[in-house]
């Protein structure tokens, strides 16, 4: 026997300036975001659903160890791959718009441009120390090798990520 989807309240958050932002709840009963009926609602900690333009995201109460006090996160999941948004402590219209435009950008396929690569100066120094330090060592062509290889290894770190 199958599973039935729980049914989950949903923000709407409306396209015009002039319009209420709204909790729906299975029931049909609307509650305006922001209003202390609203405030109440969320005391339940009951998670709720966020439209986004890939499906959905649910949003979440969540409580860290070492945290005062609990807060809301958006968590939307696609193809295998999950992503989170801060809301807040106090979810409203503002942090919610934030959340899901960070999730439809995380979950647009297109994959944020890399940060450039940088080896600390430190890491590049004690590789080419090492690489001195075992070919200076010996003959061994074992260790030239290695020696080769840590010299290698500090040249392709310094290099530039080609774009």
């Amino acid at each position: 026997m199958g599973r039935r989807p729980l049914e989950r309240a949903t923000v709407e958050l409306p396209d015009n300036p002039g319009e209420p932002a709204l909790l729906r709840e299975p029931s049909g009963e609307s509650i305006e975001l922001g209003s202390d009926a609203f405030a109440a609602w969320l005391m339940d900690l009951r998670p709720f659903a966020l439209p986004c333009s890939f499906g959905q995201a649910l949003v979440i109460p969540e409580r860290r160890s070492r945290s005062s006090g609990r807060y809301w996160v958006a968590r939307a999941y696609l193809a295998g791959r999950r992503e989170s948004a801060y809301v807040g402590q106090h979810p409203d219209e503002t942090s919610l718009r934030a959340a899901r435009a960070h999730l439809e950008q995380a979950m647009s396929g297109s994959p944020a441009e890399p940060a450039a690569r940088t080896a600390s100066p430190a890491l590049l120094s004690f590789l080419l120390a090492a690489a001195e330090r075992i070919s200076g060592a010996e003959s061994d062509p074992a260790r030239r090798a290695v020696a080769e290889e840590l010299a290698g290894l500090a040249r392709r770190l310094n290099e530039p990520v080609a774009k």
